[in-house]
C-alpha cells in the first residue's frame, strides 16, 4: 500500500478561478493500494478542489489542451504526463493559456463590429485587434476582433 504523501498543487494564468480563486494548495493524498500519479491526482482534484466548469480544465483522463503542467519546475511531458509517479513533496502547477474568440464583420455603414468573447477560466482582460481584408488569416479585413476574457 501506498503511503499518504503531501504535495503542493498550484494554479495558475487564471485556472486559479476554477478552484475558489486559491493559487497554491498544500493538500495530503491519502495512502492507497496503488501509487499515486498525475492520472490519480487530476481525479482527486476533480473532486476535492474544483469548484466550477470542469470542462475548462479536465478533458477526459487527462487536463484539457491549453493548460501547462509544471511538476517540481520541469514540463510533464519529460516525465512521463499521467504516469509520473508523485513523491512526497512534490509541486505540481497548472497554468491555463485557455482562450477562445469569434470574427464579426463590421457593420457596412462604418460602425462597430461585432463582439467575438474569450471562453476561458480568466477574466480579467480585454484586446481589441485589427486585421487585414479577405478570407485567410494573412488577409483577414473589415473585421474587428474584439476579445472579452471570461466571457461564456
Amino acid at each position: 500500500m501506498a503511503a499518504p504523501l503531501s504535495v503542493e498543487v498550484e494554479f495558475g494564468g487564471g485556472a486559479e478561478l476554477l478552484f475558489d480563486g486559491v493559487k497554491k494548495h498544500q493538500v495530503t493524498l491519502p495512502g492507497q493500494e496503488e501509487p499515486w500519479d498525475i492520472r490519480n491526482l487530476l481525479v482527486w482534484i476533480k473532486k476535492n478542489l474544483l469548484k466550477e466548469r470542469p470542462e475548462l480544465f479536465i478533458q477526459g483522463d487527462s487536463v484539457r489542451p491549453g493548460i501547462l503542467v509544471l511538476i517540481n519546475d520541469a514540463d510533464w511531458e519529460l516525465l512521463g504526463e499521467l504516469d509520473y509517479q508523485l513523491q512526497d513533496q512534490d509541486s505540481i502547477l497548472f497554468i491555463s493559456t485557455l482562450h477562445a474568440c469569434q470574427l464579426m464583420p463590421r457593420s457596412r455603414a462604418g460602425g462597430r463590429a461585432g463582439e467575438a468573447r474569450f471562453s476561458t477560466a480568466t477574466r480579467d482582460a480585454s484586446m481589441t485587434a485589427e486585421i487585414g481584408q479577405g478570407h485567410t488569416p494573412s488577409i483577414l479585413g473589415h473585421f474587428q476582433l474584439e476579445c472579452k476574457r471570461g466571457q461564456g
